[in-house]
């Protein structure tokens, strides 16, 4: 009836996953464990479990990846504060 269809469209929108430092090495620990890293601020930790991430996982996580990857460079460091000097000498 209306119940069992309305059940099942939840549940094809609503998708339940395990968050924390979930052990394993599955695409839904490791992205767990970046969360966490992330959340911590550990952009260092992010970049060491993407290295568990594979395929698809990996290819959509790229570009976000390479910004965070940049941002743990020294020169962007300089980069910005080259940057918020010009904007305080305006």
């Amino acid at each position: 009836g209306i119940l069992d269809r309305l059940l099942t469209s939840a549940r094809s929108v609503v998708r339940v996953r395990r968050t924390g430092a979930i052990e394993g090495d599955s695409t839904e620990a490791v992205i767990a464990r970046m969360e966490v890293a992330l959340k911590a601020g550990d952009l260092k930790g992010v970049l060491t479990e993407d290295q568990g991430l594979k395929g698809a996982a990996k290819t959509a996580a790229e570009p976000w990846l390479t910004r965070i990857a940049a941002r743990l460079s020294p020169s962007s460091g300089c980069s910005e504060l080259q940057r918020l000097r010009a904007l305080h000498l305006r």
